[in-house]
């Protein structure tokens, strides 16, 4: 790790920004919380795995006034591989990916809830 000119450190020959940075200093700081499998962050907000892009992916699913929203980040890439069920050409394991297109479906949402132990932190 160095540090350039501009203030922003290079890792493993990568530029990274600042707010990195700080959040890494976070962790070590004991300000992060991590979750692991399925939890609930706050009432109407969880984290569920799905695996699929990485061992450890999650989604988020959030309550609004409409419904429910899933926050897939990388266990869909595009809406379509979600709708079509067809999984990004480069992940670390397909099926848990297709299955994990079933998690995310928010008409699904209670199956979600009832499927496995949520724990509260």
């Amino acid at each position: 790790m160095r540090q350039v000119h501009n203030g922003s450190w290079i890792f493993f020959g990568r530029l990274y920004g600042d707010h990195v940075i700080d959040m890494v200093r976070n962790v070590y700081k004991g300000r992060v919380q991590f979750h692991t499998g399925d939890s609930e962050i706050a009432p109407g907000i969880s984290v569920h795995h799905v695996g699929g892009h990485t061992m450890g992916m999650q989604f988020v699913r959030v309550m609004t006034a409409r419904g429910w929203v899933v926050l897939a980040s990388d266990a869909s890439h595009f809406y379509a591989n979600f709708e079509d069920s067809a999984p990004f050409p480069i992940v670390y394991n397909v099926a848990d990916m297709l299955k994990g297109f079933e998690r995310c479906d928010p008409s699904r949402a209670r199956e979600i809830t009832s499927s496995r132990a949520m724990t509260r932190r």
